[in-house]
């Protein structure tokens, strides 16, 4: 990724029409290389490059990702077995690194909840059968019940 001028990683990366392997692309082996993926996995890779062309189709010098496109961007890449190719304006790493905030916020959350459940009191039935055996066995008490605290 390059620098924006204000020092800033830009979220834009200059799409490669080579394949990594220095080999040229051709419509005929990137027919057949589809051929065994299913009409789904298809679509979704489509709806992912799709979601990359509306960011840059913004007329801002540098677009921003809001956290709904950044949303979409992660479940649908979900989905693409080959999410890593698939990628045009964000490298594969910055989408990882999106991946877990989102994990750690959930867990955050759900952490949160938890600690404000109230406490749950006993029946007042078992407190009751509590103190009458308290009170009909006075030596168990002493020895057994509060020493076990």
């Amino acid at each position: 990724m390059g620098q924006s001028p204000a020092g800033a990683p830009s979220i834009c990366r200059q799409p490669t029409l080579s394949p990594p392997n220095g080999a040229r692309p051709s419509l005929v082996t990137d027919t057949l290389a589809d051929l065994p993926r299913s009409r789904a996995q298809l679509l979704t890779e489509n709806d992912l490059l799709r979601q990359q062309l509306m960011v840059l189709h913004r007329r801002t010098k540098t677009p921003r990702l809001t956290w709904r496109e950044r949303l979409t961007l992660l479940l649908l890449a979900r989905w693409v077995p080959n999410w890593k190719q698939v990628l045009q304006i964000i490298k594969p790493d910055t989408l990882l690194r999106w991946h877990r905030e989102g994990f750690r916020l959930f867990w955050k959350l759900k952490s949160r909840l938890a600690v404000q459940t109230p406490p749950q009191r006993l029946a007042p039935e078992t407190i009751a059968f509590i103190q009458r055996m308290a009170r009909d066995n006075p030596l168990w008490v002493r020895n057994g019940f509060e020493a076990s605290y």
